[in-house]
C-alpha cells in the first residue's frame, strides 16, 4: 500500500506547506506521491513550484493536475484519468481541501470519499487540522510543525536573505536609545553623516572624531567611518534596538527572525527591518526614528510598503511601524486622527515613542504577538 498526499493549490500556499511537512513527520517520510490539483492561473503565478521549493519535496515524487476551477465535470474527468493511470485500489489517499476554489474542494471531496481516503481541513491561522472524512467526533489535531522564516517566504515565491548579527552590543544600543529620547545626541553631526550614507567610507574630520568620542562609538578603523557604522548612527541603531526587544520578549530560534530582510519577488526588490515567524504566524516590523526625511513623507511610503507585502503574504500577517517621531500626537496626547485612520485602514499597528517607553505596554504588545493577535 502506498500513501498519496493530495493538495489543492491556491493563492494561500502556507496551509499546503504546513500540512505536507506535518504529514511527512507523522508518516516518517513514507509518502509515495505528492499530488497538486491546480489551475492555469495558479501555475502562471508559480504557486505549485513555491510549495515544492518550501517543502523540499523531490520533483520525481510530485504530480501536477491542472483543472478548470469552476467545472465539476472537468475536475472529475481529470481525477478519473489520474486514478486510472497512477492509483491502485489499495493506495491510501490523504487529502487537504483547504486551498482551491469551493467547486474544486467539493469536486475533490466527492471523488476521494469513494476511495480509501482521509480528508482534512486546516483552519487559517490556527495550528490545528480537522478530519472531515471519514467523519468522527469533532476533534482538533494539533499541528506540530513550525516553519522557518526563510521557508515561509519561499512558500510565496519570495527569495530572501538577512542578518542576525548586531553591529553593536545590545546594551550600547539601549544607551543610544535613551540618549536619543533625551536629545543628548548632536543632531548636526548625525545630519552630516546622513548625507554620507551612500559612501563606503568617510575620512574623519576632527569635529566628527569628537562627536564619536562623546557617544563612545568605537570604530573598526580610527581614521575612517565606514558605511555600516554610518547607517547605525543615522538610524540603524533603532532597527537593532527593535530586534533586541523582540528577542528579549519572544523565544525565537535563529531561523525564525531576521534583521534587515532583503526580499526579491516578481522582479521587485525591497527591504524590511525585522521579520519574525512565531507559531507559524508572520510579523513584520519597520523602524523609523523620524517620519520626515528632508521633506519626504516616510509615513506614507512605509505604510504602502507594509500593506503591499501584507496582500502578498497571506491572511495572517502582523504589521507594525515602530517610530520615535515627536509629531504624531495631538495636544491631548492621542495619536493624530488622520494618521490613526490610515494605519487602521491598512491593518497596521503604530507603536510610537510613548508606547516604547512603557514597559507594561511593551509586554502586552509582545504577549499579543506571541498569541498571534494582529492588532494592539
Amino acid at each position: 500500500m502506498s500513501q498519496v498526499l493530495v493538495s489543492l493549490v491556491s493563492k494561500q500556499t502556507i496551509p499546503n506547506v504546513l500540512f505536507i511537512k506535518e504529514m511527512e513527520d507523522k508518516l516518517k517520510g513514507d509518502i509515495e506521491k505528492c499530488v497538486f490539483i491546480t489551475t492555469e492561473l495558479m501555475e502562471k503565478k508559480g504557486k505549485t513550484d513555491s510549495i515544492i521549493s518550501a517543502t523540499h519535496i523531490p520533483r520525481e515524487k510530485t504530480r501536477i493536475i491542472k483543472v478548470i476551477e469552476d467545472s465539476m465535470e472537468n475536475i472529475e474527468n481529470q481525477l478519473r484519468n489520474f486514478a486510472k493511470n497512477e492509483l491502485h485500489d489499495e493506495d491510501k489517499c490523504i487529502i487537504n481541501v483547504t486551498g482551491g476554489t469551493k467547486i474544486m474542494s467539493i469536486g475533490i471531496y466527492t471523488f476521494f470519499k469513494e476511495r480509501e481516503s482521509i480528508i482534512y481541513y486546516l483552519p487559517i491561522g490556527k495550528n490545528i487540522y480537522k478530519q472531515i472524512f471519514p467523519y468522527r467526533e469533532e476533534k482538533d489535531n494539533i499541528l506540530d510543525y513550525r516553519i522557518s522564516l526563510n521557508n515561509y517566504l519561499k512558500s510565496y515565491g519570495i527569495h530572501s536573505h538577512y542578518r542576525n548579527e548586531l553591529l553593536k552590543e545590545k546594551e550600547y544600543t539601549k544607551k543610544f536609545f535613551k540618549a536619543f529620547l533625551q536629545n543628548d545626541l548632536d543632531p548636526e553631526s548625525i545630519e552630516r553623516l546622513r548625507k554620507e550614507r551612500n559612501r563606503k567610507k568617510v575620512l574623519l574630520a576632527e569635529e566628527m572624531k569628537l562627536f564619536l568620542e562623546e557617544i563612545q562609538f568605537e570604530l573598526e578603523n580610527e581614521k575612517f567611518i565606514n558605511k555600516k557604522e554610518i547607517n547605525y548612527i543615522t538610524g540603524g541603531w533603532f532597527e537593532e534596538y527593535g530586534y533586541s526587544l523582540v528577542r528579549e520578549h519572544i523565544p525565537l530560534k535563529d531561523d525564525e527572525i531576521g534583521l534587515n530582510v532583503h526580499i526579491s519577488h516578481d522582479g521587485t526588490q525591497n527591504e524590511f527591518d525585522i521579520m519574525i515567524i512565531h507559531e507559524n504566524v508572520l510579523t513584520i516590523i519597520e523602524c523609523k526614528t523620524s517620519l520626515n526625511d528632508n521633506g519626504k513623507n516616510l509615513l506614507n511610503d512605509t505604510l504602502y510598503k507594509l500593506s503591499a507585502l501584507n496582500k502578498e503574504l497571506g491572511l495572517r500577517v502582523n504589521s507594525y511601524l515602530f517610530t520615535l517621531d515627536e509629531n504624531l500626537r495631538d495636544e491631548r496626547g492621542e495619536i493624530k486622527s488622520d494618521c490613526q485612520n490610515r494605519v487602521d485602514l491598512l491593518g497596521i499597528s503604530l507603536i510610537d515613542r510613548v508606547f516604547l517607553e512603557d514597559e507594561k505596554e511593551l509586554k502586552n504588545l509582545f504577549d499579543k504577538i506571541k498569541g498571534g493577535n494582529t492588532r494592539v
